[in-house]
């Protein structure tokens, strides 16, 4: 069986991230890939028995709201 994770930092923040850990903790086949918005994606194959995954960081952020972008083209999916 197989999942898609996404337990890291966007990219974009890589830059202020003081402790970056994401693991798993079982010998897994991992692939990684962007998705459309930039996010780090992790495709597991998890081998039968429990499996765990952890995610701990610490990351420098100013506490300033995120810019706001009138202008943004903004994608809209219909569900069918």
């Amino acid at each position: 069986m197989s999942v898609v994770v996404t337990l890291n930092v966007h990219p974009d923040r890589a830059p202020i991230l003081k402790r970056p850990t994401c693991e798993g903790h079982r010998d897994t086949r991992v692939a990684q890939y962007n998705d459309l918005f930039g996010n780090i994606c992790s495709r597991v194959v998890l081998l039968p028995g429990p499996t765990s995954f952890s995610s701990d960081f610490i990351i420098h952020d100013s506490g300033e709201p995120d810019a706001v972008l009138p202008d943004a083209n903004l994608r809209r999916s219909k569900i069918s």
